[in-house]
C-alpha cells in the first residue's frame, strides 16, 4: 500500500480535522462562557400559533410582550425592535425570520423618544408596558410554495418562548430546502454517549480554548431519510435590544433502519464568522431535525 493509499484511508480524521480547525478559527476575542442555571429574565414573552395550516395562508403567529421601563426606552418605545420571530424548518434545512414591519419602512430613520429618564430614575421604575400583536408569515408579499414542518420561538428582550411547532401543509408537496445540505459547513463530530432513545442533549464547553456547544443526538431514520441530519443553533441575547444570531451545520451520523445518531461540537462565534461575539447573557436554542433540546442559558464574560 502505497502513502498516497494510506492517506486516502484517513481521509475521514483529517477532514474532521481541517473542519474542527476552521471553524475554531473563527473564534475571535471570546472568553470562557459558563451557563447559568438562576437567570430572571425582566421582560416577559408568549407565543401562540396554530398547529397546522395551509401553504396558502395566513400562518398567523400571535406574541404578547411585556417590557419593563428599560426595555420601553432602550427602543425608543417600539417594542418590535426587542422581538424576533424565527421559524426553524424541521424537515429540512431553512430558516425564516418573520416580518414585523413593512421591509420597505426598515431603513427609514426613527426619531428619538424624548423625555427618557436618567438612568437611577430608571433603575428605580416598576411601571410596565404590554403589547399583543399577530404576526403574518406571509406579510408584505411572501410566498410559502410548499408544505414543511417548523419549531417556531420568539426573543424578546431579555426573555423568549417556544419552540412551537407549526405544519405547513400543500398538496403539491414539500418545499424545497432553503440552502442544500451539501452547501451547509459540517459541524466537527463529537464523541460521547449518545441518548438511548430519540432526542438532543447539549452542554457548553471549550473547543480550542474557546466556548462551543457540545450536543448528541438521535432521531428517527424515517424522518432523516430525505437527507443528511443537521443542527440548527440560534442565540438569543438577553439584553434590553435584544437580538439573535443562527446558522445550520450538517452533521456526521451513523444510522441503522430504524435510527440515525451522532455527536457534534460547535464554537459558538461560528455563527458569524465575520464580527466577535458580543459578551454578555444568551439563551441557546439547539435542533437537530424533529428533535430539540432545553434551553441553555450562557453567560459570555
Amino acid at each position: 500500500m502505497t502513502f498516497v493509499d494510506n492517506i486516502w484511508r484517513l481521509r475521514p480524521w483529517w477532514i474532521a480535522v481541517l473542519s474542527l480547525t476552521v471553524l475554531a478559527a473563527c473564534c475571535k476575542n471570546v472568553r470562557q462562557a459558563k451557563g447559568l442555571d438562576d437567570f430572571k429574565s425582566a421582560s416577559k414573552v408568549s407565543l401562540q400559533c396554530p398547529e397546522e395550516v395551509p401553504s396558502q395562508g395566513p400562518i398567523s403567529v400571535s406574541v404578547t410582550v411585556d417590557a419593563d421601563a428599560r426595555a420601553y426606552w432602550d427602543n425608543q418605545g417600539v417594542l418590535d425592535e426587542a422581538l424576533q420571530i424565527l421559524l426553524v424548518r424541521r424537515d429540512r434545512p431553512g430558516l425564516l425570520s418573520v416580518a414585523k414591519i413593512d421591509p420597505g419602512a426598515m431603513t427609514l430613520p426613527a426619531p428619538p423618544l424624548p423625555g427618557r429618564p436618567s438612568e437611577k430614575d430608571l433603575s428605580r421604575d416598576t411601571s410596565r408596558v404590554s403589547q399583543v400583536k399577530v404576526y403574518d408569515v406571509l406579510a408584505y408579499g411572501r410566498e410559502h410554495r410548499g408544505a414543511a414542518e417548523y419549531f417556531v420561538l420568539a426573543a424578546f428582550a431579555d426573555a423568549w418562548a417556544g419552540p412551537a411547532r407549526l405544519k405547513v401543509v400543500d398538496p403539491a408537496g414539500p418545499m424545497a430546502p432553503e440552502q442544500r445540505e451539501a452547501d451547509l459547513i459540517e459541524a466537527p463530530p463529537w464523541k460521547e454517549p449518545i441518548p438511548a432513545t430519540h432526542g438532543l442533549a447539549v452542554r457548553i464547553g471549550e473547543l480550542a480554548g474557546h466556548p462551543a456547544v457540545f450536543g448528541t443526538f438521535r432521531t428517527s431514520a424515517t424522518r432523516s431519510e430525505r437527507g443528511e441530519p443537521f443542527v440548527t443553533i440560534v442565540l438569543a441575547r438577553l439584553c434590553p435590544k435584544g437580538g439573535t444570531l443562527q446558522r445550520q451545520f450538517r452533521l456526521t451520523s451513523a444510522r441503522d433502519r430504524n435510527d440515525v445518531w451522532g455527536g457534534f461540537a460547535v464554537p459558538l462565534s461560528a455563527l458569524d464568522s465575520i464580527n466577535p461575539l458580543p459578551l454578555g447573557r444568551y439563551a441557546l436554542f439547539t435542533f437537530v431535525g424533529d428533535e430539540s433540546a432545553a434551553v441553555y442559558v450562557v453567560q459570555i464574560p
